[in-house]
C-alpha cells in the first residue's frame, strides 16, 4: 500500500464518515475505482440514519435483503447461486472462495446490488462495488491456511521490500514475530 493509496482510502472514508483504520481495511482500489468490503457497506448504510436493510434469507443458495428508506421498504435485493453461475463466479478465479464462503459472498453481492439500487445517497454519489465486482482475484491460499477475504490487489503488494522509505517495517514485523514465538 503506497502512501498515495492510503491517502485516497482515508479521504474516501472521511467523505463517508468512516474512520481511517476502517477505511484502510474496508476501502479498496482496483482499476482506478474504489470498492468497499461488504461489512463496510453495511456499516455505511446502517449509520446513514436514512437507509437500512434486513436479512430475509441467508442460505447456501440465496441471500435476500429488504432495503428501507426512512423506515419504508423501497425494494429487495436477491443474489442466488444461479446468479453466481450466470456471472461465472463459481468457475472463475475466485471459485475456491465461492466453495468455502458461499453464504458470505451471496450476502456481499445482494448487499452491493441493494446499496446501488436503493441506498445510493449513503455513498455520496459513488457507486458501491465489492472488490470482486471490479475483477479482483483473491490470491491462492497458502497450504493449511484459509484465504483472506480481502480482495484488494494493493493489500497483497509489499512496497517495503521495494522501497527504502519502508525498509524499517520488515524489521518491526520480524521483531513482532519473535515476540509472538516467545509467548
Amino acid at each position: 500500500l503506497s502512501p498515495a493509496q492510503a491517502a485516497i482510502k482515508i479521504l474516501a472514508g472521511q467523505e463517508l464518515g468512516v474512520g481511517p483504520v476502517a477505511s484502510a481495511m474496508g476501502i479498496h482500489t482496483s482499476h482506478g475505482k474504489l470498492s468497499y468490503s461488504a461489512n463496510l457497506m453495511a456499516e455505511i448504510i446502517q449509520r446513514s440514519g436514512r437507509f437500512n436493510f434486513r436479512i430475509l434469507a441467508l442460505t447456501e443458495e440465496i441471500a435476500s435483503l429488504a432495503f428501507t428508506d426512512m423506515g419504508v421498504e423501497v425494494g429487495r435485493s436477491d443474489f442466488t447461486v444461479a446468479d453466481a453461475k450466470t456471472a461465472d463466479l463459481l468457475t472463475g478465479p475466485n471459485a475456491a472462495l465461492w466453495r468455502r464462503y458461499r453464504r458470505n459472498l451471496l450476502f456481499a453481492r445482494a448487499l452491493s446490488n441493494g446499496a446501488k439500487w436503493f441506498c445510493a445517497g449513503a455513498f455520496g454519489g459513488c457507486t458501491p462495488y465489492t472488490p470482486e465486482e471490479l475483477g479482483e482475484v483473491a490470491p491462492a491460499p497458502k497450504p493449511g491456511r484459509e484465504p483472506d477475504l480481502i480482495l484488494d490487489s494493493d493489500y497483497y503488494k509489499e512496497p517495503w521490500k521495494e522501497s527504502a522509505e519502508f525498509s524499517h517495517i520488515e524489521s518491526i514485523a520480524s521483531d513482532d514475530q519473535a515476540w509472538a514465538r516467545r509467548d
